[in-house]
């Protein structure tokens, strides 16, 4: 059965065999579950063994081994880290004793492995507001919320710079780049390698080659698009985005 990579505008779900990665971190949320059993995590200073893994944004991590079983699944969720999404997630990993939250995981897994309606998981993912948790969902500055509505347009022909998004929030690039890293919890520039990024898997599910998908999304070659890639996900883009007999790619617009 093929593994499934499908990619929304606020979270990006993997779900099929299970791969080790390197050492890497990067801005989202993640959430890791065993379909089949235990999975073998290396945080910064701790290893962690369970069917059920929550990985804080901006944590340097590795997946390290996989179940024993010859069908062994895995789950990986990325999602906003400010979201509720996430802290719905972080709170059943926190306390693991709750059994509404047990279900959470219990769902996931019943999306591992196989092909399902991702409408049906996005409405489901999206009911956790409704949840009896209360949680604290960080306010987002407004200037802040004006940079991330800019870049999500942004001609990545021209490389988004720091100066011109200070001068449209109308900060010094000093109290911007504080602004950025105290709101999002991750540097303006690693930010903007993830929307490049995004940007860049949307056009390779457009079927246009890795030259233009490096031009339009601002990648000076594929070795760059790769090598970042690799940072943020720990594995080389080729397994994803290359070969659609073992993963099938779904990208899903704003709504």
């Amino acid at each position: 059965m093929k593994s499934n990579l499908y990619i929304w505008p606020d979270k990006v779900l993997y779900s099929g065999k299970h791969f080790e990665t390197e050492s890497h971190k990067h801005f989202l949320a993640q959430s890791i579950v065993g379909v089949h059993g235990p999975i073998h995590v290396e945080l910064e200073n701790s290893k962690v063994s369970s069917d059920f893994v929550f990985i804080p944004g901006n944590t340097t991590h590795r997946i390290i081994e996989g179940p024993k079983n010859n069908g062994d699944n895995l789950i990986l969720l990325y999602t906003d880290p400010h979201s509720k999404i996430s802290a719905a997630l972080e709170a059943e990993y926190n306390q693991p004793e709750n059994r509404t939250n047990r279900n959470i995981i219990e769902k996931l897994k019943e999306y591992g492995g196989r092909e399902f309606d991702p409408l049906s998981l996005d409405n489901f993912l999206s009911g956790f507001h409704r949840s009896k948790i209360k949680f604290e969902i960080p306010k987002i500055d407004p200037r802040i919320i004006l940079t991330l509505e800019l870049l999500k347009n942004w001609d990545f022909e021209k490389t988004p710079d720091l100066k011109t998004f200070a001068e449209k929030t109308k900060l010094s690039p000093g109290r911007f780049t504080h602004l950025f890293s105290e709101s999002l919890g991750i540097p303006f520039k690693r930010f903007v390698l993830w929307t490049k990024l995004t940007k860049a898997v949307l056009a390779l599910k457009a079927g246009k080659n890795l030259t233009e998908v490096c031009h339009e999304s601002g990648f000076s070659d594929s070795a760059h698009f790769s090598r970042t890639f690799m940072d943020m996900f720990g594995v080389n883009p080729s397994k994803f985005l290359t070969d659609s007999r073992s993963v099938q790619l779904y990208i899903f617009d704003p709504v």
